[in-house]
């Protein structure tokens, strides 16, 4: 369905785009919770979009995230994810992992992501 409404928005459909318009809202919303929730509102964060409904290539779910966001945390940076997010889970987890090379295993990690389609932006 996501696709169906894109499509529809980047065709000029009205009804479309308020409801994209609609659904960023409600997700920038759970981002503002989390943020609120440990008391980041007022500082300088990375707040990272990622998942297959942020290649939207409509703009207003961008820029809808954004706003709303900036409007309750006003030093928060919105970035892409480099990752898919299962690869950033895994890179998240190597951090509790106790003994392991985290260099070469991060690199392993990359070269896998790239060999898999896994990189959202390459570097």
């Amino acid at each position: 369905m996501p696709q169906v409404i894109e499509k529809a928005v980047l065709a000029g459909d009205q009804l479309a785009y308020e409801v994209m318009k609609s659904f960023a809202s409600d997700i920038a919303r759970y981002a503002v919770a989390g943020l609120r929730r440990f008391d980041m509102l007022g500082e300088h964060t990375e707040v990272v979009l990622s998942g297959s409904v942020f290649k939207c290539k409509a703009p207003v779910l961008q820029d809808t995230v954004t706003k709303v966001i900036h409007d309750a945390a006003p030093w928060a940076k919105i970035v892409q994810g480099e990752y898919e997010p299962v690869v950033g889970a895994v890179l998240l987890s190597l951090d509790r992992l106790p003994g392991t090379d985290r260099l070469e295993t991060k690199q392993r990690i990359k070269r896998g992501a790239l060999r898999f389609d896994m990189v959202r932006k390459p570097q």
